[in-house]
């Protein structure tokens, strides 16, 4: 699993936190509410409670779109286009709304 703590920015092509290359940032509003979203040139689609392939994920429309954290269920799968050009999906596992942290599964296909 990976973990993102609240203002963290996430390089889904190597795991890496804030290292300058991010797809993923963890933030908070101003009024409380905790959002994943893509950044830089990443895009990103739920899929549902199966894990997509690349086909799929290239198949299907991406978004820069933010997700409230509230709004995800546990074990929801989400397509993504990282800033590289690699497909891969996420699947929430949970959130620690309190302590501010994310936890999900991921893989990134190495072929754009």
């Amino acid at each position: 699993p990976v973990s993102m703590l609240k203002g963290d920015k996430l390089d889904l092509d190597t795991k890496g936190i804030d290292n300058d290359y991010e797809d993923l940032m963890f933030y908070e509003e101003g009024d409380g509410q905790l959002f994943v979203a893509p950044f830089g040139a990443s895009q990103f689609a739920e899929v549902g409670a199966d894990p997509p392939t690349i086909e799929d994920c290239n198949s299907i429309t991406l978004v820069s779109t933010p997700y409230k954290i509230a709004n995800i269920a546990s074990g929801t799968y989400f397509c993504y286009l990282t800033n590289e050009g690699h497909y891969g999906w996420l699947q929430a596992v949970s959130a620690r709304r309190e302590e501010g942290e994310l936890n999900m599964q991921m893989l990134t296909w190495a072929a754009p």
